[in-house]
């Protein structure tokens, strides 16, 4: 067994690469992932949870995750509008 969970990036997250997802959903959700990327080039499709935290503060950071995915096109449309003002 181990305490770690690794993940696919959600496939409408899939084009920002595994460390700009973990920044977004550090921000958005308040939640820290290691990126894939992290762990060699052929992990940058994927990110890992460190499942190491009390059942009360796992079952929180599952709500915040859920709570950011369902609302994840009005994030997509916040980071075109961000991307668009930068150029």
């Amino acid at each position: 067994a181990t305490m770690f969970a690794w993940a696919p990036i959600p496939p409408a997250f899939a084009h920002l690469g595994s460390l700009e997802f973990s920044k977004i959903l550090l921000r958005e959700a308040q939640v820290a992932i290691s990126p894939g990327i992290g762990f060699g080039e052929g992990g940058d499709g994927h990110v890992r949870f460190a499942l190491v935290e009390n059942h009360q503060r796992t079952r929180q950071a599952i709500r915040s995750i859920k709570a950011f995915l369902g609302n994840y096109d009005k994030v997509i449309e916040d980071l075109e509008k961000k991307r668009a003002a930068a150029s």
